[in-house]
């Protein structure tokens, strides 16, 4: 006959031995319990102890170890040095070809206009300005530059000397671009101001480089006897490289000033870029500026939107409806108010507030000295290069940075701008606040409902500084603006959001 469960259990448990086994192990489990509940070494024994600090051998340093580290650092920095050597010194090479080729252009033109004035035939043959007279633009002879003969073989050079051609070789990209830029200022017919008078206006004040420390990168004191010797030689590099890569910054800067003469006077973009932001709830609907219509992702008509500094016509052709102003001077992290981000906090003023001043050091998070750096966004760089950031380098959680930067209109004009920022930003146009975020963290997005502002542009230079924060994670901006003045929109703009 078959036994049920229950009739199969009280049958096992008819057993004397069954019966003793689960009383014995009944006693051993409470008997365990309750030792782990008063006794806190046997607690700690099976559980381990929580409060312990983790204690974690570490492989002492061998002569041969810190030898082989060496080498590797060594070799990766050299090899790092002489690549941002070779970036500058081309560089360099070409701000002296341009303003050769600048000073042999306003030569030619200034014997030109000298040979038709003297034959009655300025500014034409058949309308001369008979009471026109000759004033050379090009009246002295700029003083020679004396470049640096870079040595030929650099692989055997020390780091130390690798490092201080930078600084040199950036005093020469300065003394280059001043005279470029006094011959630019000589380019005016209408009012000519001689390169004599020019030279004297354009002179640099470039800043002093961080002297490399040379005693840290003396191979033969580090040993493990000398505890974070090793540490300070790789801390130096790091720090020596950073610097070489702030010099290769600012001689482009200046490289593309020259290049780039027509973006100072006239408006000049570069290619063509197209924005395509995500609709959120936090944001409501995506807004279609020129037609002012609330629409969905999949019906976004994207305007137009180009890199560029200027806002006017070229040769009175508009080649975008938008321009991101790309090149900017950026200082920080500065230290963050709190992780409660109250308003008052992020309110607090800093001293570019107080007035730009790129030559300036301030001192910022963690007690770390701060000065300006340049920076130029290109088509490659993020969401087409209208997303502004900090340097990698310089990006923290919980900081503040402030970004400058000059923009040239062709004329006194009203124009609409689209502000984005990620987290909290202001901008100031002309020492005049135009533009602050919700002081909650956010996305990135441009062209969204409520983030526009109407600007007014004067004639001329117009400055604009970002103050941007940062809470945790990613960070960014955007300035775009139109390129030009449409009342209608201007006015739809202001009605619509009452600003």
């Amino acid at each position: 006959m078959k036994l049920s469960f229950r009739e199969s259990l009280q049958k096992l448990m008819r057993s004397r031995r069954l019966r003793a086994f689960f009383i014995t192990s009944l006693v051993l489990h409470a008997v365990f319990g309750l030792t782990l509940v008063f006794s806190i070494r046997v607690r700690y024994a099976v559980f381990g102890n929580p409060n312990a600090k983790l204690e974690l051998r570490e492989t002492p340093l061998t002569d041969g170890m810190i030898e082989q580290s060496i080498k590797t650092l060594t070799d990766l920095y050299r090899a790092r040095f002489i690549e941002t050597i070779a970036e500058l010194t081309e560089m360099r090479s070409e701000l002296n070809r341009l303003q050769l080729e600048k000073l042999k252009t306003l030569r030619d033109q200034d014997e030109d206009r000298q040979k038709k004035i003297a034959n009655k035939m300025w500014p034409s043959a058949q309308q001369p300005d008979l009471k026109a007279v000759f004033v050379p633009r090009i009246d002295v002879d700029p003083p020679p530059v004396k470049l640096l003969e870079v040595p030929a073989r650099m692989e055997d050079m020390s780091l130390a000397d690798l490092y201080n051609l930078h600084p040199v070789l950036e005093q020469d990209a300065g003394r280059l671009y001043e005279r470029a830029h006094a011959i630019t200022l000589c380019e005016p017919i209408e009012d000519v101001i001689p390169l004599s008078q020019t030279l004297k206006v354009t002179q640099l004040k470039i800043p002093p480089r961080r002297p490399i420390n040379t005693a840290v990168l003396d191979t033969r004191s580090i040993s493990a006897a000398v505890a974070g010797s090793l540490d300070a030689f790789r801390n130096e590099l790091v720090a020596a490289t950073l610097e070489a890569q702030d010099i290769v910054a600012n001689v482009r800067r200046w490289q593309s000033l020259v290049t780039d003469t027509a973006v100072n006077t006239t408006s000049q973009f570069g290619p063509s870029l197209s924005v395509m932001p995500i609709e959120t709830e936090y944001y409501g609907q995506f807004l279609n500026p020129l037609s002012l219509k609330r629409v969905s992702r999949a019906q976004v008509i994207n305007p137009p939107v180009e890199l560029g500094g200027s806002i006017g016509p070229v040769n009175d052709v508009l080649p975008a409806e938008w321009v991101s102003v790309c090149r900017w001077y950026v200082v920080g992290p500065f230290t963050h108010p709190g992780a409660k981000r109250r308003l008052d906090d992020l309110e607090r003023k800093f001293p570019p507030e107080g007035g730009v001043d790129l030559d300036a050091v301030y001192e910022g998070k963690g007690g770390r000295p701060l000065k300006w750096k340049y920076r130029v966004f290109g088509a490659d760089f993020l969401d087409n290069g209208i997303r502004m950031e900090p340097y990698l380098v310089d990006n923290s959680d919980f900081a503040i940075w402030y970004f400058y930067t000059e923009i040239r209109s062709s004329k006194e004009q009203d124009v609409l701008a689209s502000f984005a920022s990620d987290d909290y930003g202001v901008c100031w146009l002309n020492k005049k606040r135009v533009y602050q975020s919700p002081p909650e963290t956010q996305p990135w997005r441009p062209f969204c409902l409520h983030n526009f502002r109407v600007l007014h542009l004067k004639k001329g230079i117009n400055n604009i500084l970002f103050k941007l924060e940062n809470a945790q994670g990613t960070t960014a901006f955007s300035v775009l603006l139109m390129t030009y003045e449409d009342r209608d929109l201007i006015d739809a703009i202001k009605a619509r959001f009452n600003i």
